[in-house]
Formats: C-alpha cells, sequence, structure tokens
C-alpha cells in the first residue's frame, strides 16, 4: 500500500498535466487503473467498514449544460444545495464516502482525452468538499466485471483497502432504477448483487436543482408563454430544423424559470441565451397570445 501511495508523488501515463486541476485546494490523491478496464482513486485513508456508496451522475451531480453527458472537466453542478453538507454528516457519523460510476465512453482509451476528462472532473466535484480528503472513487471503462450492475467495483473496492464492509449497514445510493424515464435499472440492481440497501438520490438530499426548475417551469409566472415557446420547439424539431428546436427549447426553459413577469420583448432579451428573434416572438405572444410561426408549424401537423 505504501507503494502505491506513493504513486501520488508523480505522473501516471494518462495524467496530462496541471490543466486537469481545476480546484484550489492542493491534492494528495493519484489514480491507478486496474486490471485495465477500471480506474480506482487512491486517498490516504480506505479504512472502514461503514460505507456510503453513490452513483456519481444525476445523484451527487447534474451538468451544467443539461445534457446527460459531461462536455468538460467542469461541467458539473451539485444534484441540489444539499449535497455538500449531507457528504459531511454522513462522515461525521462514521460512513465512508465511495463513488461507483460507470464511464464507458473511455472504452479502452484509457490514456486517451475522455479518461482524463473523467477523472479531472471527479477530483473536481471532490475538491470542492472541504474537510472531505478520503473519499475514494471507481471508474468503469468497459462491459465487463466491473460495469454496474457486475460488483466488480465493489469487490475491488475491498480489496485494495482489505477492509470487507460491513453491508448491514452500509448502502448504495443511485438515480438508476428503473422507474419510468430512468435510462436503466443498473444502481438498484448493484446493491440488489452487493447485498445492500438502495437509495435514490431523493431519499437522501431531497428533490434535484433540476427537478425544481423544471417545475418552476410549469408553475412560474411566465409559464404560459414558456410553454408556447416549449410547443415551438417540439414543432421545429418534427420539421427537422434542430437548431430552432433546440432555440427554442433553450428559450423555454430561461422565460419559464425567471421568477419575475416578463413584459416585453426587450426584458426578455436581457436574460441569458434570449436574442432579438426570440425577443420579437415574445412581444408578439404578449400582444395576441399567439406566435404566427407556431400556429403555421400547427397547421402543419395537425
Amino acid at each position: 500500500m505504501a507503494a502505491e501511495n506513493n504513486t501520488a508523488k508523480r505522473k501516471s501515463p494518462w495524467e496530462k498535466g496541471p490543466q486537469e486541476v481545476v480546484s484550489k485546494r492542493p491534492r494528495a490523491e493519484s489514480w491507478r487503473l486496474d486490471s485495465g478496464s477500471v480506474f480506482a482513486r487512491i486517498v490516504a485513508d480506505s479504512s472502514g467498514q461503514k460505507i456510503a456508496g453513490f452513483d456519481l451522475d444525476s445523484t451527487l451531480v447534474n451538468t451544467k449544460t443539461g445534457g446527460r453527458f459531461a462536455t468538460t472537466a467542469q461541467d458539473w453542478c451539485w444534484f441540489n444545495p444539499a449535497v455538500p453538507d449531507k457528504l459531511k454528516e454522513l462522515i461525521a457519523d462514521g460512513f465512508k464516502i465511495v463513488i461507483f460510476t460507470n464511464q464507458g465512453g473511455i472504452k479502452s482509451a484509457v490514456n486517451g482525452v475522455q479518461a482524463t476528462k473523467v477523472k479531472a472532473r471527479i477530483d473536481n466535484v471532490l475538491g470542492a468538499l472541504e474537510g472531505c480528503d478520503n473519499i475514494r472513487a471507481f471508474a468503469a471503462c468497459q462491459k465487463d466485471q466491473f460495469r454496474k450492475p457486475c460488483t466488480g467495483m465493489w469487490e475491488l473496492m475491498e480489496r485494495s483497502s482489505g477492509v470487507t464492509a460491513n453491508k448491514e449497514i452500509s448502502f448504495y445510493c443511485g438515480d438508476a432504477a428503473g422507474r419510468p424515464g430512468d435510462h436503466s435499472a443498473d444502481d438498484k440492481q448493484f446493491a440488489a448483487a452487493v447485498g445492500l440497501e438502495f437509495r435514490l438520490p431523493e431519499d437522501i438530499f431531497g428533490p434535484s436543482a433540476k427537478a425544481n426548475a423544471a417545475a418552476a417551469e410549469l408553475t412560474g409566472p411566465n409559464s404560459t408563454l414558456a410553454g408556447a415557446f416549449r410547443e415551438l420547439g417540439q414543432l421545429e424539431a418534427k420539421n427537422l430544423d434542430k437548431p430552432r428546436a433546440s432555440l427554442y427549447r433553450s428559450a423555454a426553459r430561461t422565460l419559464g424559470r425567471h421568477p419575475q413577469k416578463i413584459t416585453s420583448g426587450k426584458q426578455a432579451q436581457k436574460l441569458a441565451g434570449i436574442g432579438k428573434a426570440v425577443g420579437e416572438k415574445v412581444d408578439e405572444w404578449l400582444a395576441t397570445t399567439s406566435i404566427s410561426k407556431l400556429d403555421e408549424l400547427r397547421r402543419k401537423f395537425q
């Protein structure tokens, strides 16, 4: 173990340099590739039988950009503001926090750009947690025994620490539970295969910031206006105009989440991502409760 910890003092061949480190806190951690297909984040203290396991995306963090997959190592935000304090509470209660994440985009390119981005992104997330220096992480790169719902990452955690976890008091939390809209049931099945209590992110942290914002779109002071742009985006997608579909969907989110009533296109254009074309349609809607382009597309796709 001492030899492994010494790797923190030298660069691994897949680490590209200081551009990975966004956190201002010095890093005492390093990454190790195990069995050619899973990255393990090495920390000073990996002992402990009381494990709080977490998935990463849509559990601890979401993407800032709103996409399913992160575009850069900086593309993350907390699942909701309660996450940091809750993790600190778990640590104070004697839990060891461990992240188990499938990162199939890396595939076999363990020295590549995607691998570097994934490791740097996890380091950035954990670097934002003051006083939480011993959080381990395992990232499965390929479709093998390490990828959830297989139990390889859990077994590697126990092997590398030399400690068998107490499953009676440990748990695993993830978003992939097989619910309507979930991309899979991998997290729930992983917990069952290991023999752990399974929890959803909402059980521990409360509703996600993304869910709260989406709810605001439907109930806020500009919900009707946002609904018109949301429909316009949907119809432009049917019309095979992807740029306009994306533009109007983004406008719908921005308008729907704005806490003050929009009273003019000029006011709307002060919001991020709202330009002249959308501003003009806002004025048209406010004057007539209609948008001519929306009416045209409704007729086309009736």
